[in-house]
């Protein structure tokens, strides 16, 4: 499990790394304000992945034992065209989003949508390679398209938006070339069912990220996206260090979903304690950086990283613990506890900025410790549930035998 969670982590990781160099293009070469636009379409299509993924998505390895992974797969391909015109459409109206730009986020979500469901039945036939490769595919395509067009002059927040949707694309059509032969090959004793219960357990996987969503990202909500370049930056780098827990967290998941016995919690046992090993030096580093390093990666227009790091490292610590917590609860089926736990750091998040706003005192630091009591009582609410919900699994991470 550890050599998996390792050459996972080394894929999402060098991945890390390509996406990291297209920030740093996007960031040094079209700007602060650029960056912050940029920010604002990965915040949509986000969001409309999240809603096209109630019809399976991140539930698909619990569920491959129990209906077809075609099935899956078209049910989520047809029901994703809703939300991926629905909400940047919305974005038009109510953000100020250029109506040219619409159709281009709408087919850039609706493929990361087809890609996200391919992905999470690649986890499921324990595809672990293939997964990989596209976490490694997806970025470098993306660097290569921006790059490609900068080099003819085509430099604004379009240029990138393009580049993205291309990545998105290929991998979607790779996709469905790596999942044939298991898809024509999957054998099993399959539900009559309607598609009812692949909402019902899609939906409930999917309140967990709508909740997570709004949490991390309520600050685009609220602030222009033309101000936000320097938190945009921020956030990846603390989103680049919840690929440990997330890459120990899908493997394990892809190990446990659908099982039951001791076995699970001897995998996610490792998965926790390795994640410590390796996060907590993790986090240290990153915090002693000083500004004038992250000014040299990204620009003279982004001094101030460094102090808004410090603001969030101790939450992006605490909700490490969070993601491995919830990836153990999805393996049970058990994904309204994850909801549940996510929902109250939302409330807690939503009412630290709402008496901001109402005093006059919200800024951006305001929101960003919003965010950290947010991730913080996620993280301890899901310890609670994980204590109520499988005795088993929370004493394994504690040390206690039995």
């Amino acid at each position: 499990m550890v050599k998996t969670a390792g050459l996972t982590f080394a894929s999402r990781l060098f991945g890390a790394m390509l996406s990291f160099g297209l920030i740093i293009l996007v960031s040094r070469y079209l700007g602060s304000e650029t960056r912050g636009i940029c920010g604002l379409y990965l915040v949509i299509i986000a969001l409309a992945t999240a809603i096209s993924d109630i019809a399976g998505g991140a539930a698909a390895p619990f569920l491959l034992s129990q209906y077809p992974a075609s099935r899956l797969l078209s049910g989520q391909m047809i029901w994703a065209i809703v939300p991926s015109v629905l909400v940047p459409l919305s974005f038009v109206f109510f953000s100020g989003i250029p109506a040219n730009e619409f159709l281009l986020l709408a087919m850039a979500s609706w493929l990361n949508s087809t890609w996200s469901v391919q992905q999470q039945i690649m986890l499921g036939f324990k595809k672990f390679a293939a997964f990989n490769l596209m976490t490694i595919a997806i970025p470098a395509f993306s660097i290569s398209g921006f790059i490609l067009l900068y080099a003819f002059e085509f430099r604004s927040s379009l240029s990138y938006l393009t580049s993205v949707s291309f990545a998105y694309f290929i991998a979607t059509i790779s996709g469905i070339y790596l999942l044939r032969g298991a898809i024509q090959g999957q054998k099993g004793s399959w539900k009559s069912e309607g598609n009812r219960e692949i909402f019902r357990k899609g939906f409930q996987n999917q309140l967990a990220h709508f909740a997570s969503l709004f949490n991390s990202r309520l600050v685009f909500f609220i602030l222009p996206a033309a101000t936000l370049g320097l938190w945009s930056n921020t956030l990846s780098l603390g989103e680049a260090l919840f690929l440990i827990p997330g890459s120990l967290g899908q493997v394990a998941y892809g190990l446990m979903a659908g099982k039951t016995g001791k076995g699970n919690e001897k995998v996610f046992q490792k998965a926790w304690r390795v994640n410590l090993l390796v996060m907590i030096p993790g986090l240290m580093a990153t915090g002693f950086l000083p500004d004038t390093f992250w000014q040299w990666i990204f620009g003279k227009d982004f001094s101030g990283i460094s102090a808004l790091l410090k603001l969030a490292l101790p939450g992006i610590g605490v909700y490490s613990l969070y993601l491995l917590v919830s990836y153990r609860q999805s393996a049970s089926g058990n994904f309204h506890y994850n909801f549940y736990s996510l929902l109250a750091g939302l409330i807690v998040n939503l009412l630290v900025s709402g008496i901001l706003l109402f005093t006059g005192k919200y800024s951006l630091n305001g929101g960003i410790m919003a965010l950290v009591a947010g991730w913080g009582t996620a993280s301890l609410a899901s310890l609670v549930a994980l204590r109520v919900t499988n005795p088993a699994a929370f004493r394994s991470i504690m040390g206690i035998s039995g």
